[in-house]
């Protein structure tokens, strides 16, 4: 059977097989840059480049932490009128734990 999805969802698996040989399966999680030595950043700019697509990189700095909430509102507004201008239609994101 056909799906109009499909091949998106291959084209999903396959980017998730790459990043996974960047932070390797035993690891589990996410791939967070500031939990990487150097070389691992380079490896997964490298993983990434490879991948089809658009790739976008979000570069934050610290925020006092009285104004963290605001500042996060700030950046994902910035976002998502930055994904709008490349024509992204659809946004997923995740809720991180708190440390």
């Amino acid at each position: 059977m056909w799906s109009p999805h499909r091949s998106s969802s291959l084209r999903s698996r396959k980017r998730r097989v790459a990043l996974r040989a960047v932070y390797g399966v035993n690891r589990g999680g996410k791939l967070h840059w500031s939990d990487m030595d150097s070389q691992q950043q380079r490896n997964a700019a490298k993983r990434i480049r490879e991948l089809d697509g658009l790739h976008l990189v979000a570069v934050a700095a610290p925020v006092p932490r009285r104004r963290q909430e605001r500042a996060r509102a700030k950046a994902l507004h910035c976002l998502t009128l930055e994904l709008h201008g490349y024509g992204v239609e659809r946004l997923v994101m995740n809720r991180g734990s708190r440390r």
